[in-house]
């Protein structure tokens, strides 16, 4: 049972991160779109 928990715990952190890179890329790109045109 720990396992699972500590695996459902991990799969969280990492969702979270990749949604935190997504919109700074996501930011990062609206920004170089701005500057460019």
């Amino acid at each position: 049972m720990d396992t699972i928990w500590k695996q459902r715990r991990h799969f969280a952190q990492q969702t979270r991160y990749s949604d935190s890179i997504g919109r700074q890329r996501h930011s990062q790109a609206d920004t170089v779109a701005c500057n460019g045109e």
